[in-house]
């Protein structure tokens, strides 16, 4: 498989409730595959020329970048999460 034809750009196009899941978990399966390093990603970074009001500039994209994980996390932290180990052991007794 190539790099480049791992991720799938249409799938966050397409993506109609806007959900910052699906990307997180490309990230989170291509750092764990190695395919993103920070050497990478500043590279990608600094090849990007000035944002133009259509496509952003390497800081714009940072930027952008950390504000969705701030999202992101600020979401996750007001999900409620079920222990799988406590229904099983509820169910258990």
């Amino acid at each position: 498989m190539k790099r480049q034809e791992f991720v799938d750009g249409t799938l966050f196009r397409n993506n109609p409730m806007g959900s910052l899941w699906t990307l997180d978990s490309y990230v989170q399966v291509t750092n764990g595959l190695k395919m993103i390093s920070k050497e990478s990603i500043q590279n990608h970074l600094n090849s990007k020329p000035e944002g133009n009001g259509i496509f952003y500039s390497g800081e714009q994209i940072l930027e952008v970048c950390k504000n969705m994980h701030d999202c992101e996390v600020s979401e996750k932290n007001n999900q409620v999460f079920v222990s799988h180990k406590g229904i099983i052991d509820s169910i258990h007794k």
